[in-house]
Parts: structure tokens; C-alpha cells; sequence
């Protein structure tokens, strides 16, 4: 009863955060299409002529016309020491009215008249910064009536295009709720996927003995976190909050450059990876750029702005190489194709549309150089859901099957663990649907010399020994699969982890140390002999065609193990006999 209990609690708590993170998820894509509107949204003009309109009719020092609102600087004659200026005397109006504008790429300081009223640097320009947006929002009384106002401005260093959008002019509270109405889609699914990310963390971390792709999920949770943290970045209410430029922009750079690892090691944690080394590389060298690019910004020595080409050519060539690897894998797995499928689907829209942006930024488009990459970035969280939401399933499907384990009919009276009736059920579903895994583990327990210890010891002391040796079994492996007893002294145990061999090896070494820790004990009843043996069935291998080869297979080994126990420790003539 002990062991329905902690198979039981052991899903539960899994099963509560797996399924909140995934309907947040779920909430934030939703909430950002429900909760979308333009960023153009109408405003309600002081004048109703286009002629009166504040946005056209600026005029430089030369008496070119511009119209602020389209104005994209390219080739303009003039660079970060020496500004472009245009100019325009504030029309007739009455009450207040307001101009608001965002800059990409571009220091903007505003003069009314000879009064600074607006800046984005007080020195002038960064000197620092290869790309950043920023926000104007002015409000003018009927005393600022036919004063100049002029806007002075500097590209950055580093960047080539930069220009002026999204300017609105009107009633203070129109443009204002504008602002808002165009923020808050950003703004709740930011917080909603940060809020994902924390549950996708904790879940991980509480998980990490019971769920195969726990480290997965930390990741998932991490790369979730810094997304939402840039998504905020973009933000006027942020621009407002911080009220520094180089914060926000800083901010913006650390959060890129530590997803993009973290984004690595989820499909590195996912799915199989043929070429390991060379992910692992990639993986290791994303989180070194990111802790170097980091110490060198803060310490002063290089300025992001010098390493956004090492960054664009990390992203490149990780982009590539996840790509290829999600394709390999595809060709190289006969099961869970359509969960492969749509994962890969994200995965390739993701990069695609994050490497058409690196490729935009280069053209000089930089004012919105993240726009595609964001809308991968929620065809990735889509895609993302609907592979946990398989894992649910999954899992679900364990529970219930850990629910009829504490069934009578399904349960070892003994030892707490599944019998026979159970191992039948579990081995033909699994036989049934072998494709679906690309590893099935099978271990073949065999407990030695038990009629021997019936006989010198009595019987409770053999069914001890099967309760002790019963206890290690599940112990050392149940974190990983099913176990059973099948027989008066024979066991099984299952798994279907990604990466079985792996886990199956850790689990006989913590079980072969319990052995020894046991029988070190000067005080034990017996002495406590458990021959083993392992067999594979690998989706990706013709070696076997049913799972009953696989058991097979265990079983000889397990008993060649016995005959290698037998060999070494028999101490009289019954326990050297091989039954």
C-alpha cells in the first residue's frame, strides 16, 4: 500500500504543474492575438486638414520639406557628431495638446525654442550602443502657441539604418490610451510568459527524480523567462519605469544573449541529438559569450555595440545547426513522428524568422529588426505546448496505470510491487506500441540461494530476503520505470527513458552499492545475492522485432550473471546448483 501511495504522490504534484504551465502558455498566446491592436491606431486630430497636420511641414536648415512620420534615415549627410536638425512652430490650439514618437536607432533631443524639454542623452549621443529604441512624449500648452520646436538628431556609431515612427499627434488622453492599447498585448503576454517560466522552473527542479526531460524544462523555463524579459524592453511603460536608455538597451542584450543557449539545451534535453559533441560545443561556447560579453560590458573593457557581430554569427551558426539536427533527426526515428513533426515545425520557423531578421539588421532595417523573430517566437511557444501536452498524456496514461497497480488484482501482496498480471498488462501495451519509444529497457532480476535460506532459515526468513531484495530493486530503479515481481525469487523492471542505457547504468550502480552496504553489515541475517541482466530494444535498430526477443535476451544474460555469482560466492554444494 505503501508503494500506490508513492506512485500516486509521486504523478500528482507533476501533473498540477505540468498542466498550470501549459494553460498559462496557452493564456499568453492568447492573450497577446485577444489583446493585440495597432500600434496605429486612430487618433483624434486638433485639425481636421492634412495640411495642418503636425507630422508634415518640418524643414531643415537647407528648406527641404520632410514628413516626421515616414522619415527613415539612410544616407542622410550627417553622422553621430554632427546632428540633422529639423524645425516647425507649434500651430493654434486650444487646451493641451500632445506629440508622442518612438526613435530606433536615433539620440533625439528636443528644443522648444532654445529650451531643452527632451533627451535622450545629455551628452549628445551613445557612443556605446549598436541599436535601441526610444520614446518621446511631449504635451504642450496654448503658451507654447507659434514657439519653435526642433528636433535634433544623431545616429549611433555602429548602426546604419535608423529612423522616426509611430508619431502621433492630438489630445493628450488619445494619444496616451494609443500608447497603452499598443503596449498591452506586449505587456500581459510578457508577465504571462515570465509567469510560465517560473512554473516551468520549479516544475523541473521538484521533478528532477521522477521526469526524464526535467533538465528540459528548467531550460524551457529559462529561455521563457529572458523572452519575456525582452519582451518588456520594447516597451513605453518600461522606457518610462527606468527612465535610462542604456539600462533598457543593456538589459535587452543580456536577455538575448543568455536565451539563446538555454533555448540549445531544451532541444539538446528533448530530443536525441546525433552530433553531441559538436551541440555541446555550441551550448558551451552560447553560455561562455554570454558570461564574457557580460564582464566586458559591465566592466567597461568592450561595449556590446563591438560584439553584436559575434552574436549575429553565434545565432547563425547554432540556428543552422539546430536545424540540421532537427532534420537528422526526423530521418533517423520511426516513432513519434508527429510530435517530432510539430516541434520541428516551431524549431524551423523560430530560426528561419530569427535569421531573416539578423539578415534585415544588415540591410539597414533595424528599427524593427526583432519583429519576425517575435512571431516565431510564439509559433515556437505553441509548438512547445503541444509537446508537453503529449508528455501529459504520457504521464497521464503512467498514473492511470499506477492507479490500477494499487488495484489487488495487480499487486504483489509481498513486496507492494506490480505481479505477473501487471508485467503482462505493461509488456503487450508496450509491445503494441514500441514505435512510440526510442528506447525500451528490460532488466531480469534473479535472487539467489532462496530455498536454501527456506530450508536452513526458515520461511520468514525468505520471504525477508525477497522484501529486502524487492525494496532495492525499486529503489534503484523505479525512479525510472515500472517494477515487478514475476516470480517466487525473479523480478523485472521496465523503462522507456530517451536515453535508457544511460539511466539503466546509474540505477545498477546505486543497486549494486545497496548490496554491498548490505552485506558489509556485520549484523546481517544472510548474505544477499541478486544476478541482473539487461537488454535494449532501440527504435532506430532492426535488431529485434518484438519485445519478447528483448526479454529473452535479458533473461540469458541475467542468468549468466547468476552462473558468475554462483562461481564466486557458493559456499556449499545447494548453493552452487543453478535452478
Amino acid at each position: 500500500m505503501n508503494r500506490v501511495i508513492r506512485l500516486k504522490s509521486k504523478f500528482d504534484f507533476k501533473f498540477i504543474m505540468l498542466i498550470s504551465a501549459t494553460l498559462v502558455s496557452v493564456v499568453a498566446v492568447i492573450a497577446f492575438f485577444c489583446t493585440f491592436k495597432s500600434d496605429n491606431a486612430k487618433i483624434t486630430p486638433f485639425f481636421s486638414s492634412a495640411s495642418s497636420s503636425f507630422e508634415t511641414g518640418w524643414m531643415n536648415q537647407y528648406g527641404l520639406s520632410y514628413d516626421v512620420s515616414a522619415l527613415s534615415v539612410l544616407s542622410l549627410d550627417f553622422d553621430c557628431e554632427k546632428p540633422f536638425n529639423l524645425h516647425k512652430v507649434v500651430p493654434e490650439f486650444s487646451g493641451e495638446t500632445a506629440v508622442f514618437f518612438r526613435t530606433n536607432n536615433l539620440v533625439v533631443n528636443v528644443y522648444l525654442d532654445d529650451e531643452l524639454i527632451h533627451f535622450t542623452n545629455e551628452d549628445g549621443y551613445y557612443n556605446n550602443l549598436s541599436s535601441f529604441s526610444s520614446y518621446c512624449y511631449l504635451v504642450f500648452s496654448e503658451a507654447d502657441i507659434g514657439k519653435t520646436i526642433r528636433l535634433e538628431m544623431f545616429k549611433t556609431p555602429v548602426s546604419s539604418g535608423c529612423r522616426i515612427d509611430n508619431f502621433k499627434y492630438g489630445r493628450p488622453d488619445n494619444l496616451l490610451n494609443s500608447v497603452r492599447s499598443g503596449d498591452s498585448s506586449i505587456i500581459v503576454t510578457a508577465f504571462i510568459v515570465i509567469a510560465a517560466a517560473l512554473i516551468y522552473i520549479v516544475m523541473g527542479v521538484i521533478t528532477r527524480k521522477t521526469y526524464e526531460h526535467h533538465k528540459g524544462m528548467i531550460f524551457l523555463g529559462l529561455f521563457s523567462f529572458f523572452i519575456g524579459c525582452w519582451f518588456l524592453t520594447d516597451t513605453f511603460w518600461i522606457y518610462n519605469t527606468i527612465c535610462d536608455i542604456y539600462v533598457i538597451e543593456i538589459s535587452t542584450k543580456i536577455f538575448l544573449t543568455a536565451a539563446i543557449p538555454c533555448f540549445m539545451m531544451y532541444v539538446y534535453d528533448f530530443f536525441n541529438i546525433y552530433h553531441k559533441k559538436l551541440y555541446s560545443a555550441l551550448i558551451i561556447l552560447g553560455f561562455f559569450f554570454f558570461g564574457l560579453f557580460f564582464v566586458l560590458e559591465f566592466t567597461e573593457i568592450l561595449s556590446y555595440a563591438y560584439t553584436i557581430n559575434f552574436i549575429h554569427l553565434y545565432i547563425l551558426t547554432s540556428g543552422i545547426t539546430t536545424l540540421v539536427e532537427m532534420i537528422s533527426y526526423l530521418s533517423k526515428i520511426n516513432g513519434n513522428k508527429g510530435e517530432s513533426r510539430i516541434f520541428n515545425l516551431g524549431v524551423t520557423f523560430f530560426v528561419f524568422f530569427s535569421l531573416f531578421d539578423i539578415g534585415r539588421f544588415y540591410q539597414g532595417n533595424e528599427g524593427d529588426s526583432s519583429l519576425m523573430t517575435r512571431f516565431g517566437m510564439f509559433i515556437l511557444f505553441v509548438t512547445s505546448i503541444a509537446v508537453i501536452s503529449t508528455d501529459i498524456i504520457a504521464m497521464l496514461k503512467l498514473a492511470i496505470e499506477a492507479g490500477k497497480i494499487g488495484k489487488i488484482a495487480y499487486t504483489d501482496a509481498n513486496t507492494g510491487l506490480g505481479n505477473p498480471a501487471a508485467f503482462k498488462e505493461k509488456f503487450e501495451h508496450l509491445d503494441r506500441t514500441k514505435s512510440n519509444y526510442n528506447y525500451i529497457g528490460i532488466i531480469q532480476f534473479d535472487v539467489n540461494n532462496l530455498k536454501v535460506i527456506n530450508d536452513s532459515l526458515g520461511h520468514e526468513a525468505g520471504d525477508l530476503l525477497i522484501k529486502t531484495a524487492a525494496e532495492m530493486i525499486d529503489s534503484s530503479f523505479g525512479a525510472i520505470g515500472n517494477c515487478y515481481r514475476v516470480g517466487g525469487d525473479e523480478f523485472v523492471a521496465v523503462t522507456t527513458y530517451n536515453h535508457a542505457p544511460l539511466v539503466c547504468e546509474e540505477a545498477i550502480v546505486k543497486f549494486e552499492s545497496a548490496i554491498s552496504q548490505f552485506n558489509n553489515n556485520p549484523d546481517k541475517p544472510f548474505e544477499l545475492r541478486v544476478a541482473y541482466g539487461i537488454a535494449y530494444y532501440q527504435n532506430s535498430s532492426q535488431q529485434f522485432q518484438s519485445l519478447k526477443e528483448v526479454h529473452k535476451l535479458a533473461d540469458e544474460r541475467m542468468y549468466n550473471h547468476k552462473r558468475e555469482l554462483k562461481a564466486r560466492f557458493a559456499k556449499t554444494a545447494a548453493e552452487a546448483v543453478i535452478r
